[in-house]
Parts: structure tokens; C-alpha cells; sequence
């Protein structure tokens, strides 16, 4: 890979094991390949920056440090790895994604030199969403259409780790717009935002794209609770707010996040009651944005949110559903 081509570009925070074991992992074949690797810390102690520190000592020229206050947002971050990068191709992954570059790369290779605007990287699901509305069965599917795209891609476009995007496809100005808009779901939103009018040039890749890093249990928002306000108030919100171009799209991807990740199935309602993202609090403040986006009937969601916290562990258990 010649210089300057991609980078993989790692927000993270107060996750030094993820940081040790994921560069313990991924930095020979990054060295190999010729790809530089940044981390985007905001810890609030050094643990992180000196493990990084004594891999650039052991002759990891190709390893890269950013310091940022404690308090950045995660969508600020990422705006600053959007804009001040210098690089053909960025693939933005979260601490807990790991790329599997020796399996990737022929694939990374060859699209890049098609000049794609965006690679994605997903599953394909028996009932999930890659084989839901237009999905032909392939496992590669170019796209010049940004309407189909979004019919087919929004579930997997949302994952860190996912894509790879073009290095100059976001301007200053374009960002603030659209994290102003869009706030905590500017990714993946941006994207529809700035092909809305003109070309595109995407493919969707039906590849295990990463190893999932064995010390991230949960995502930070399913460990506070959140996992309600993220999937149905606030993705209900940002999908309502795309551009008018998409509005004969938006019906057809609303459940398409449940389709892919299975996050409100029967057998995990259970996991959420438990872990304490389901309550009849939540079950009646988001009860539209739940008929919008999830698949369970929603009074299964209510029975379930009023279920004892104690029952609900049994159930969970007895299900193998330990999310």
C-alpha cells in the first residue's frame, strides 16, 4: 500500500487494556501494509498514552498519539479525525473493533483504487436487514444510487468499524452543519447529508470484517442504560430528519437497526429488563418510536417492562440471552 493511502483512526477513552491488546493484535500487519494507526484519547490519566508511547519505542514508526480534553464528545472527535487527516482513505473503528487487515486488504486494495466514496463492511442475515427489502442474495453490491444505499445499509453503516471512507469527503463547514443537526448520530447521517445531490460511489462488502476486542463487554451507553434512548428516541429522530430527498426511504428503514442487530427480540427484551435498559418508564416514554423501530409487538414490550427484575434474570439465563 503506497503512503498516505489509510489510516485507522481509534477514538477512546479511560480503555487502556482495549488500547494494549488492540495494538498487540493489530500492529504487525498494519507495519506490514504500510498503515498508519492514531489513537484519539481522552482519558482522564496517561495509562493509555504510555502504552502507546513504548510501541512507538519499539520501532512503530506507523503509530500515531492524539491527546484531547476529557469532556470532548465522541462526534467531535470524529470530526477531527474527518478534517485534519491527510490520507486517500480513512477506516474509522471503535477501540472495541478490531480490523482483520490480512483478510481485508486484497478487498481494501482493490476498491480504493475504484475511487469508492464509502466501503462497507456487514453481515448478511437470514431475516436481517442486508437480505430484507432489496437485497439480491450477492455478496457485493456496488451502488451509485444514495437512495438504495440507504434502504440497504443504514443498520450496518451505524457501526464503528464498518466503513471506510474517503479522506476529503468532509469540509470544516459541511461538519459543523451536520453535527449541529445531527448531534450524537452525525455517523452515520453525514453521509447522507453530503451525497444527497451529485455522484456517489459505494459498495457494500458481506465480509467478518473484525475480531471483536475480548475486553469490551458492553458499549457505554447499553452499560448506562441507554440502549432505549439510542436505538428508538434518538435513531427515530435523526432517521426523521434526513434530508426530504429520503422521505419515501424512511418508513422502509426504521426497524431495519432491530432486523440487523436483533437488539429487541423476544429473547433479549428479557437481558434489557434485566441490565436495566427496560423499564415501563422507558416502554412509555419512547411507545411511538418503539412502534416505529422495533419488531416485537409492543405490548410484549410492555409485559415485559413491568416483569420483576429478579424473574427477568431467570428468564434471561434460562434463554443463554447474557448481553
Amino acid at each position: 500500500m503506497r503512503e498516505k493511502q489509510l489510516m485507522i483512526g481509534i477514538p477512546t477513552k479511560d480503555h487502556p487494556k482495549y488500547i494494549q491488546y488492540y495494538l498487540a493484535k493489530i500492529l504487525p500487519a498494519s507495519k506490514k501494509y504500510n498503515i498508519d494507526i492514531y489513537i484519539y484519547d481522552s482519558s482522564v490519566d496517561d495509562e493509555t498514552e504510555g502504552i502507546v508511547k513504548r510501541r512507538v519505542e519499539q520501532g512503530y514508526s506507523n503509530l500515531f498519539y492524539r491527546r484531547f480534553h476529557e469532556e470532548i464528545l465522541i462526534e467531535d472527535k470524529l470530526g477531527y479525525i474527518f478534517i485534519n487527516n491527510k490520507y486517500e482513505y480513512i477506516w474509522l473503528c471503535g477501540d472495541g473493533v478490531i480490523a482483520s487487515l490480512e483478510k481485508d486488504m486484497d478487498i481494501l486494495l482493490k476498491e480504493m483504487e475504484k475511487g469508492r466514496d464509502l466501503i462497507l463492511f456487514g453481515q448478511a442475515l437470514e431475516d436481517g436487514f442486508a437480505r430484507g427489502y432489496n437485497y439480491t442474495g450477492n455478496n457485493y453490491i456496488e451502488y451509485t444510487d444514495i437512495v438504495k444505499f440507504l434502504e440497504d445499509c443504514w443498520a450496518p453503516l451505524t457501526y464503528y468499524g464498518a466503513s471506510v471512507v474517503r479522506g476529503n469527503l468532509f469540509s470544516k463547514k459541511q461538519w459543523d452543519e451536520y453535527r449541529k443537526k445531527y448531534k450524537e448520530q452525525v455517523q452515520p447521517a453525514c453521509f447522507f447529508e453530503v451525497f444527497k445531490e451529485g455522484e456517489f460511489n459505494g459498495v457494500y462488502i458481506v465480509q467478518d470484517f473484525f475480531e471483536a476486542n475480548p475486553y469490551k463487554i458492553q458499549a457505554e451507553w447499553v452499560k448506562k442504560g441507554r440502549l432505549f434512548d439510542a436505538f428508538t428516541g434518538i435513531m427515530a429522530n435523526t432517521i426523521n430528519s434526513l434530508p426530504h430527498k429520503y422521505d419515501a426511504s424512511k418508513k422502509k428503514i426504521e426497524k431495519s437497526l432491530d432486523k440487523y442487530t436483533g437488539s429487541f427480540s423476544f429473547s433479549h427484551l428479557w437481558i434489557l429488563r434485566s441490565n436495566g435498559n427496560l423499564n415501563l418508564k422507558k416502554a412509555l416514554k419512547y411507545r411511538r418510536q418503539i412502534r416505529r423501530m422495533c419488531l416485537v409487538n409492543y405490548k410484549i414490550i410492555l409485559i415485559v417492562a413491568i416483569c420483576p427484575k429478579k424473574i427477568a434474570d431467570t428468564v434471561a439465563v434460562i434463554l443463554g440471552n447474557t448481553w
